[in-house]
């Protein structure tokens, strides 16, 4: 697991709660108990408390009935991406044109979002009246990801890299 700002978004959901109109915010997912205590103690002293849900370790399939159920998914990470920490790139890759673009000015470690208020405006934005039309534009850009894609890609750079060698050599 990446290193997370979930200190960040619980910040970015204070100040966001009053656009989020009744929305709980849902950690799925194991993770050292100190760590759940720190931020519910930050959540209480930021007023959100009974905004926040910890769910623990779950499974795979309770994993995606909650992904099916949300209106938005933050993945508050300040490194991560599929392995390849690169500046959010890998999210954006996936993501396309859905994923959240954050105030590049207001960056931390490595290039991520780190200003709750650049947060903030990505959650507001991503429970916008139009999250019907961004859903589908999801399932549209999950479908692009298949093994037959994923191939092409690889012989791409594949073939990138034997043309390069072909030049340095020539």
């Amino acid at each position: 697991m990446g290193v997370q700002n979930h200190g960040g978004l619980l910040r970015a959901w204070a100040r966001a709660r009053p656009q989020l109109r009744g929305r709980q915010l849902v950690f799925v997912g194991a993770g050292p108990d100190s760590y759940a205590a720190e931020l519910r103690s930050l959540a209480a002293e930021l007023g959100i408390g009974y905004d926040l849900i910890f769910t623990g370790g779950v499974s795979l399939a309770e994993t995606v009935a909650f992904y099916r159920a949300a209106d938005l998914l933050a993945y508050p990470s300040q490194n991560e991406t599929f392995g390849c920490p690169s500046g959010g790139d890998g999210l954006r890759l996936s993501g396309g044109d859905l994923a959240g673009q954050l105030d590049a000015g207001n960056r931390g470690r490595r290039g991520y979002p780190a200003d709750p208020a650049s947060i903030a405006e990505a959650l507001v934005a991503g429970v916008a009246p139009d999250r019907d039309r961004r859903r589908d534009m999801g399932l549209r850009r999950a479908g692009e990801f298949t093994w037959a894609a994923a191939a092409d890609w690889t012989l791409d750079v594949y073939r990138e890299v034997a043309e390069r060698r072909r030049r340095r050599r020539a």
